[in-house]
C-alpha cells in the first residue's frame, strides 16, 4: 500500500535543508533548492494568460510574449490595491492602467484584455478575484486551463492558492516564471532581495498549507440516526426526565 505523506512535511524538510545549506554555505545545495522550488510548466496552448500584480516591469512583457506565441487568445489583468511603499514608481495611479496600456502597445486588442472586478492586495485575494470572475462566466466559456505569469519564486504558492480557490480538477493551473530583475535564481542567497523573497515564500507557503488544513470541515462526532433497537424520544420528554 502506497503511503501518502502530508504536503506540509515536504515544506518542513525543505526548510531544514535550506537552513542547513545556509549554515554550511554550500552553494550547490542552495541553487538546487531554488531550481526545485521554481515551477515552469507553461503549455503550448491554454485558454487564458493571467498576469499577477506586482513587478510591472517584467510580468507584462512576459504575458505579451506568451500572447504573441499563441499560448492564449486572452489576457487577464489584476487591479491592485494601491500601496505607497511597494508602488512608489506609480504613486496614486491605477497600476492596471499601466499594464493594459503596455499590452495594447504590444498589439494585443482591447477585446482580448480582461480586468479583475475588484482591487486585490495579496496572492490569496488575486485567486479569489479570479475565481469570482470565472464562476460568473457562462459554463461553456469558462477557461479550462490558465497560465499564471509571476516571479519565479512566487509561482509555487500562486498555483497552490489558485488551485485551492477554484477547486482541484476544474481548471488546469500552469506557471510561466519571470526572472527577477535584481538577482539570479541560481545565486539568490547572495542578494538581499533574493534572500528575502525565497525565505518569505517558504514561510507564506507553509502558512497557506496550514490554513488549508485548518479550514477542512469538521465531521460530527455523533450520528443523527438512532441506534438499532432504540427509538428516538421527543426532546420535551427527554428534558422532563432530567
Amino acid at each position: 500500500m502506497k503511503i501518502r505523506r502530508p504536503r506540509w512535511l515536504a515544506v518542513v524538510l525543505l526548510v531544514i535543508s535550506l537552513i542547513g545549506g545556509l549554515f554550511a554555505g554550500h552553494a550547490p545545495i542552495l541553487a538546487t533548492l531554488a531550481r526545485a522550488w521554481v515551477i515552469d510548466d507553461a503549455p503550448a496552448r491554454a485558454d487564458l494568460i493571467v498576469v499577477l500584480g506586482g513587478q510591472i516591469a517584467t510580468r507584462p512583457p512576459e504575458a505579451a510574449e506568451l500572447y504573441r506565441k499563441g499560448v492564449a487568445d486572452r489576457v487577464f489583468v489584476m487591479r491592485e490595491t494601491p500601496n505607497p511603499v511597494l508602488h512608489a514608481d506609480t504613486p496614486g495611479e491605477e497600476r492596471s492602467d499601466h499594464v493594459v496600456s503596455f499590452l495594447l502597445g504590444q498589439g494585443i486588442p482591447p477585446e482580448a484584455i480582461v480586468r479583475s472586478d475588484g482591487k486585490v492586495g495579496s496572492t490569496r485575494e488575486e485567486a479569489e478575484a479570479f475565481s469570482r470572475w470565472w464562476r460568473a462566466q457562462p459554463e461553456s466559456e469558462r477557461p479550462r486551463s490558465i497560465v499564471l505569469v509571476t516571479d519565479a519564486l512566487h509561482g509555487r504558492r500562486a498555483r497552490m492558492e489558485f488551485r485551492r480557490t477554484l477547486g482541484r480538477g476544474r481548471v488546469a493551473v500552469h506557471v510561466a516564471p519571470v526572472a527577477h530583475r535584481n538577482y539570479e535564481i541560481t545565486s539568490w542567497w547572495r542578494n538581499e532581495f533574493g534572500r528575502h523573497d525565497f525565505l518569505s515564500e517558504i514561510a507564506k507557503s507553509a502558512a497557506a498549507l496550514i490554513r488549508c488544513h485548518v479550514r477542512r470541515p469538521i465531521r460530527p462526532r455523533f450520528s443523527a440516526r438512532p441506534r438499532p433497537g432504540r427509538s428516538r424520544q421527543p426532546i420535551h420528554r427527554v428534558l422532563s426526565h432530567g
